[in-house]
């Protein structure tokens, strides 16, 4: 019983990953949501094409860049 957040970022493809990143938002005590982009992370299909993972909505499309949370990485690292 947790929370999703997919979305995609304005450095989606560049800095970020091009599908997209997640976020686990934790619900606080009066029903408002805590999203902390420094937790932002890659889904598993960024490390290996043996995994699929959902795309982000539309409506999860930031078109702000999120400089925050996990990044691209290196292949071979």
């Amino acid at each position: 019983h947790g929370f999703f957040l997919p979305f995609v970022d304005g450095l989606r493809g560049e800095e970020t990953y091009a599908a997209g990143r997640y976020l686990d938002p934790e619900e606080l005590p009066d029903g408002r949501f805590r999203i902390d982009f420094n937790l932002a992370y890659n889904p598993y299909c960024a490390y290996s094409p043996d995994y699929k993972c959902p795309i982000p909505p539309k409506e999860n499309d930031l078109p702000v860049p999120v400089k925050a949370g996990e990044k691209n990485f290196a292949k071979g690292h």
